[in-house]
């Protein structure tokens, strides 16, 4: 159910980030996404506030990190395994395997893309029941506007 506003409620504030619309009443604050709403007495919350989400962000990073050198060493084994295995045989020169190795070790670094990555931030709304977070990319247009918001949320909270 869609918290509505009452007559005796003024909008204070609004503001859209990300998959977000947050609405500072009097009375309360509500934050609407297209799956749910949530509505938050003033009372209730003890703080407010924005962070990135670094751990979030260097565990993504590692992950596609790790990724790009599985991938690399699959390439490198896959050129070095059958040139080993023709040298060994006789079939190749140390000169055409040299060739090889280092042909696929530039072909690795040729297709190796640095991942880009988003920044994730998290609204954090604190409340005496427990914390409830937001998280929105960084990168998003309207993210520079939640500043202030927040400044305007931490001002009717005083």
């Amino acid at each position: 159910m869609s918290p509505q506003l009452k007559e005796t409620e003024n909008i204070l504030a609004e503001c859209i980030f990300g998959a977000y619309t947050a609405t500072l009443t009097s009375n309360r604050l509500i934050i609407k996404s297209a799956i749910s709403d949530e509505s938050f007495p003033l009372r209730s919350i003890t703080g407010i506030g924005v962070y990135d989400d670094v751990v979030q962000y260097e565990q993504s990073l590692k992950a596609a990190k790790d990724k790009n050198t599985r991938k690399s060493t699959t390439i490198i084994m896959l050129g070095i395994i059958p040139m080993a295995i023709l040298l060994a045989n006789g079939e190749l020169t140390l000169g055409m395997v040299s060739f090889a190795v280092f042909f696929a070790i530039g072909l690795t670094f040729l297709f190796r893309k640095t991942p880009e990555l988003d920044m994730q931030s998290v609204l954090k709304i604190m409340q005496y029941g427990g914390d409830k977070t937001f998280t929105f990319a960084k990168t998003d247009s309207e993210a520079y506007k939640i500043k202030g918001f927040i400044e305007k949320v931490t001002e009717t909270l005083s």
